[in-house]
């Protein structure tokens, strides 16, 4: 096993991920950051790096989508000719699984677009490729971003009497930061193929989340209607699913990240 990886994305969510799992397996993240890709781009300068490496891509920039995903596809390709790269961890969508006809939303169809033409490159590599189709991603490090659906259902429940939901039954399939951790430890240990599935912990509608709260809280929640923009004409779950041995359910996963957000509210405040 290669005892390095070269990682892009790093401080995003799925990043921070990824540098858990790395720590945990003992492999030393060389972290690729956007003044590095730019660099290269313009001299094609490349970073030092052992004969053998891991190559993990957790990076996406919604605001220049194509041209990210150029500019990384040009320094992957090149550092495919310097050293080995033994083995590709990154990050399909569960867009992909979904017909364009049930698309409403232009920059979803693009961004599956984009995942898809990912497959092809990163199994032009020659390398094992972890590529799970993520759905709803729960965790601590997603809590940390606030524009996410259940993030700010979860934030309003917890502080407010009411919470604005626009589909509040709508189910949706999710997977756990937890999970993509021990699945990509497993892929790494072993020797299995491509892994190309949609891992999937279970199911949950935002009125879950509500309950969650009322049981946090004590106290009952009202739903009111809210708004917001759909981009798929069906509900978000996986249609072929990969069951995923998880021994925490949806609220447990929730009181682990609320426990981590405290505890590492304390610790910045020290």
């Amino acid at each position: 096993m290669a005892r390095a990886a070269v990682v892009f994305g790093a401080t995003g969510r799925l990043g921070r991920v990824m540098l858990q799992s790395l720590s945990d397996l003992g492999v030393e993240a060389i972290a690729v950051t956007r003044p590095v890709l730019t660099k290269h781009i313009a001299t094609g300068a490349l970073p030092a790096l052992p004969e053998h490496i891991m190559l993990i891509d957790a990076s996406v920039d919604y605001a220049h989508l194509r041209q990210h995903e150029a500019d990384k596809h040009t320094l992957i390709a090149a550092l495919a000719q310097r050293t080995r790269i033994e083995l590709v961890a990154a990050f399909s969508s569960g867009a992909t699984d979904f017909d364009d006809a049930l698309i409403t939303n232009p920059s979803y169809l693009e961004y599956k677009r984009v995942k898809e033409q990912n497959l092809v490159f990163f199994q032009s590599l020659g390398a094992r490729l972890f590529y799970p189709k993520i759905y709803t991603l729960i965790g601590p490090n997603s809590y940390g971003l606030k524009t996410i659906g259940w993030v700010s259902v979860l934030d309003q429940a917890l502080r407010a009497g009411e919470v604005s939901i626009a589909h509040p039954n709508e189910l949706r399939s999710w997977v756990s930061e937890r999970a993509i951790r021990t699945l990509f430890a497993a892929f790494v240990a072993a020797d299995h193929p491509d892994y190309l599935d949609a891992p999937v912990c279970g199911t949950f509608c935002l009125a879950d989340i509500v309950g969650f709260c009322e049981v946090r809280r004590g106290c009952r929640l009202a739903i009111k209607p809210g708004q917001a923009a759909g981009w798929l004409q069906v509900p978000y779950v996986a249609p072929r699913p990969t069951q995923v041995g998880n021994d925490r359910n949806l609220q447990a996963e929730l009181e682990s990240l609320l426990d981590s957000a405290a505890s590492n509210s304390g610790t910045r405040g020290k």
